[in-house]
């Protein structure tokens, strides 16, 4: 029979990818909450929750026969082995319930990430137009400020700001 242990732990090094023998693959480093242990998951590079994971956040992790894996991931479907089918225990995490001061908190959070947003769209568009002033070209010249440019700026200004102060 197959045996499930659920272990809350917290990112060490984010996913990575790398090439080894068996072609490329993705690993993140994990410390386990209660022992402290240190454990490395493997995945194929097209896994996105283990592509998810940041440095220092909180996870659940599965171990399943001895292998871990995130506690997002589905776990294997019962098998047969010499004939007799095998159960699982499946982790399944039960969906959140918000009270009111949560939803409060989660609101105030995006409607804050809005109004940044909205802060970095306006200065991309602000610093832009100065370097780039419809003024100063000539009649037949057109140039016309790609929106694509506007938006790609303000978002590396949005995720810079949020790297730099923590946010």
């Amino acid at each position: 029979m197959t045996t499930a242990t659920l272990a809350e732990a917290t990112v060490k090094y984010k996913a990575k990818q790398v090439t080894t023998k068996h072609g490329e693959r993705i690993n993140a480093v994990f410390i386990l909450s209660n022992t402290g242990e240190e454990v490395t998951i493997w995945a194929n590079p097209d896994n996105s929750d283990l592509l998810a994971v940041r440095k220092d956040q909180k996870v659940n992790l599965i171990n399943i026969n001895g292998k871990w894996k995130l506690a997002t991931q589905p776990t294997p479907n019962p098998s047969t082995v010499n004939g007799n089918t095998t159960t699982q225990n499946h982790y399944q995490p039960k969906p959140a319930t918000l009270d009111n001061d949560t939803k409060k908190q989660i609101i105030a959070y995006v409607e804050q990430q809005a109004t940044l947003l909205s802060y970095c769209y306006e200065q991309a568009y602000k610093a832009l137009n100065n370097r780039f002033p419809h003024s100063e070209m000539e009649e037949d010249e057109s140039f016309s400020l790609e929106s694509e440019a506007v938006r790609s700026a303000a978002l590396t200004l949005y995720i810079s700001v949020q790297k730099h102060f923590n946010l």
